[in-house]
């Protein structure tokens, strides 16, 4: 098994579904295609958290079976704070919460968030929705995401803006992003 620094010092994509679960969301990366698509495009890792749901099974079994140190896998429900992961990882893949998303924006992450259309009211689209149309971000679908990695739109995306701390951050944000100015 790797250790938590192997993983944080490599090229890495970190995958995260929050505090719940995204069940679609694993099952999509549960497999070699996708590691071999993010290998393919350079990197050398890939560190899931998957929350209260099922553990990926096929990238666990890889760890267990194939841990011949070139491509790195860490799977965990959950740590204390994924601060270091959002921090170290190259390009997050996440679920459609506004913590996650205005943490990785913040932290000036390549983002891909991906719709959890299992939500009642989908109420996850509208502020990942308004912050693609602002290019911070690429919004996909479970079925699409392949393609959207592959695309590599993450990889020209906007910088998200300094909040500037002498102001109320969450009013300013809410503000400038749903032109309520």
């Amino acid at each position: 098994m790797i250790s938590n620094d192997d993983i944080l010092k490599s090229n890495f994509v970190f995958i995260t579904v929050g505090s719940t679960q995204f069940v679609d969301l694993i099952n999509e990366i549960d497999n070699e295609n996708f590691l071999e698509i993010v290998e393919n495009l350079g990197f050398n890792g890939v560190a899931v958290q998957y929350g209260t749901g099922s553990p990926p099974d096929n990238l666990i079994s890889l760890i267990n079976n194939n841990n011949d140190g070139n491509f790195l896998i860490e799977c965990f429900s959950k740590k204390p704070s994924i601060d270091q992961y959002v921090q170290k990882a190259a390009l997050v893949i996440s679920h459609g919460g506004s913590g996650t998303i205005l943490e990785c924006l913040r932290s000036k992450k390549k983002l891909i968030v991906v719709n959890n259309e299992t939500l009642m009211h989908n109420h996850q689209t509208q502020l990942a929705s308004k912050l693609e149309n602002k290019n911070y971000l690429v919004f996909t679908t479970c079925s699409n995401l392949f393609q959207s990695i592959q695309d590599k739109q993450w990889d020209s995306l906007t910088l998200f803006p300094e909040i500037n701390l002498n102001s109320n951050p969450f009013l300013d944000l809410m503000n400038s992003h749903f032109g309520l100015e």
